[in-house]
């Protein structure tokens, strides 16, 4: 049988002429589903008792098919975050299945990305200021499901000097935007030597944002140190919970 998604070569048996109604919407699978064969709206094809289901990635490859004596069927082992072209056809009353429907397009979700590792290089090489490198790590990210900008937010707790005084500065967060998705390295200058910051990454993706949160320390002139975040991350409910200083969320 001859499927084109773009018009019908025979009137469908519906009165919509586009039927699919798509839920249940994964990373890796769809339910779709139709309206029962109705005998009003009938041009001679029924009474109809077997449906046939037309899928395939938009404008790409072969047609994949499943069929069923219900009105809805589930399509699994599909790629997150693409879209699908489905389509429908009817079994009539010779045995043989109409012309599909209208293609109609279904889009599978992507997975939640994971923020694995978080962890910063303090530098000083000027008197009262340091910079910062931070370093991250994403997990999950493919062709389809990847970060689309990145922020590092830098907000200042303590300035460690004469035992410890707390800031009379702004306390309003610096925010250096990322705008290379694929970037995990970023070197943040003119930050105040010797003082706490709470670091806060967050990542912007197709399903919403994730952020993970350290406390750094930056060095006065002439030091160096390295502090490493080593936390598990683990996904549930849609969101990363990770030990120590990280959080996830959307």
């Amino acid at each position: 049988m001859w499927i084109t998604p773009y018009h019908l070569l025979e009137p469908p048996s519906f009165a919509n002429p586009e039927p699919l109604e798509f839920r249940d919407v994964t990373s890796s699978s769809v339910t779709v589903s139709w309206p029962e064969w109705d005998p009003r709206a009938d041009s001679g094809t029924g009474p109809v008792t077997r449906y046939k289901i037309y899928y395939r990635q938009e404008g790409n490859g072969e047609w994949k098919t499943e069929e069923t004596s219900g009105t809805f069927v589930s399509l699994t082992e599909l790629t997150d975050g693409t879209a699908y072209e489905v389509a429908v056809s009817l079994e009539d009353r010779n045995g043989d299945y109409t012309n599909a429907s209208v293609a109609q397009i279904a889009t599978t979700a992507c997975e939640d990305l994971v923020i694995t590792d978080l962890n910063y290089t303090s530098l000083s090489k000027r008197v009262g200021y340091a910079r910062a490198i931070v370093m991250w790590s994403v997990e999950g990210v493919t062709d389809s499901c990847r970060v689309l900008s990145q922020s590092l937010s830098f907000r200042l707790l303590d300035i460690l000097e004469c035992g410890g005084v707390p800031p009379t500065v702004d306390v309003k967060p610096r925010v250096v935007h990322v705008e290379d998705g694929e970037a995990r390295k970023r070197t943040v200058i003119h930050l105040k030597a010797n003082s706490l910051y709470n670091l806060t990454l967050r990542l912007n993706t197709q399903t919403g944002t994730n952020k993970r949160s350290l406390s750094i320390q930056t060095v006065t002139t002439s030091k160096s140190s390295r502090y490493r975040s080593v936390a598990s991350a683990s996904k549930k409910g849609g969101m990363a919970h990770l030990r120590g200083s990280s959080v996830g969320g959307k």
